[in-house]
């Protein structure tokens, strides 16, 4: 259900964090991957990483700088400052059902996931990925 072979997956972003995690998860599910980030230096390293694993994976560099809404927060470099400090992680880790800070990984699975045919019938859906946060907001 997961196999993405013949495919080919174009990850805006992909040189770290989030994007380096979905762009190795659908590597490994078979797509041919397209590292993509303002700097091909970065995006590279990524397409190295991808190919030692022998998978396929090219770089291009491209900048795309329309903030999407985020509403989980995930441990990356971009929210360095939150996670770091140690009063608002542990306000997380308590506030949080699952009671921790998201991974990049724990995206890049929801993208392998929607990449793939077990995800064929689901359209014009938006999946929160935020350990359960806007659940217990709502409650």
């Amino acid at each position: 259900m997961f196999d993405l072979s013949g495919k080919v997956a174009v990850v805006t972003g992909s040189s770290r964090a989030i994007g380096r995690s979905i762009a190795e998860g659908l590597a490994r599910a078979g797509a041919r991957v397209v590292v993509s980030s303002r700097k091909v230096e970065a995006c590279q390293q990524v397409v190295e990483s991808i190919r030692s694993e022998s998978f396929e994976a090219v770089a291009q560099a491209c900048n795309v700088s329309d903030k999407a809404q985020l509403q989980g927060l995930i441990k990356t470099d971009f929210s360095r400052a939150l996670w770091q400090n140690a009063q608002l992680l542990q306000h997380v880790e308590r506030s949080t059902p699952v009671r921790r800070m998201g991974q990049p990984d724990d995206i890049g699975g929801v993208a392998v996931f929607l990449a793939s045919k077990a995800a064929a019938c689901i359209t014009g859906q938006t999946l929160v990925v935020d350990g359960g946060l806007s659940v217990r907001e709502s409650a």
